[in-house]
């Protein structure tokens, strides 16, 4: 049986910025979490390129690794952790297509994490998508 320490949610931003949209993707978890996975989908021709993902305060110093729409968020020495509490661990500089920029096509579609003793958090995804408030072109 998967032994599950606490649980956590994630959640998408609001869009802001114009040459340049930020997405950011916020933790919230009742432990210290030692490395953290999620997977997106979205619609290019909506949403443009994924040109960068970035740290926030609360992920400072860890490494950002992507596989295609997979990214984890981990120290891969463990000397870091993403710190319990609310608020973003990353933040994604989406650059716009030309047609204009419509955020509602990108998505959680799964998330992990686990704390530093390597125990699963049980993660939730809170908002699948961008709120739809959030198009901009």
């Amino acid at each position: 049986p998967v032994v599950v320490s606490s649980s956590g949610t994630i959640s998408l931003g609001s869009a802001t910025g114009i040459a340049t949209k930020t997405i950011p993707v916020s933790l919230s978890t009742t432990e210290n979490s030692a490395g953290f996975t999620f997977k997106l989908s979205y619609d290019a021709t909506k949403l443009g390129t994924l040109k960068s993902i970035r740290t926030s305060p609360r992920s400072t110093g860890m490494d950002i690794i992507r596989n295609g729409n997979t990214i984890t968020i981990i120290k891969q020495d463990g000397s870091l952790n993403i710190a319990k509490g609310s608020g973003a661990i990353a933040y994604l500089d989406f650059t716009p297509p030309k047609t204009g920029f419509s955020s509602t096509s990108l998505k959680v579609t799964e998330a992990k994490a686990t704390n530093p003793e390597a125990k699963k958090i049980d993660v939730k995804i809170s908002s699948t998508s961008v709120k739809s408030g959030t198009s901009l072109s």
